[in-house]
């Protein structure tokens, strides 16, 4: 994974069209996780899970 680019949060959620509160929301709730959350609390998700998402 060290070789492909990881979205923020907020970049996923403007590629998806949804909003950081829905996928923060989505992981709480275990319906869909980020790939990788640093020590920071920082969400990243691959653009693989763009596809993903839509199949949740």
């Amino acid at each position: 994974m060290a070789d492909d680019k990881l979205l923020s949060i907020s970049e996923f959620a403007k590629l998806e069209g949804t909003t950081r509160r829905t996928l923060i929301f989505y992981d709480q709730k275990d319906i869909f996780k980020p790939l990788e959350t640093k020590e920071n609390g920082y969400h990243y998700y691959s653009y693989e899970q763009l596809y993903q998402i839509g199949l949740s």
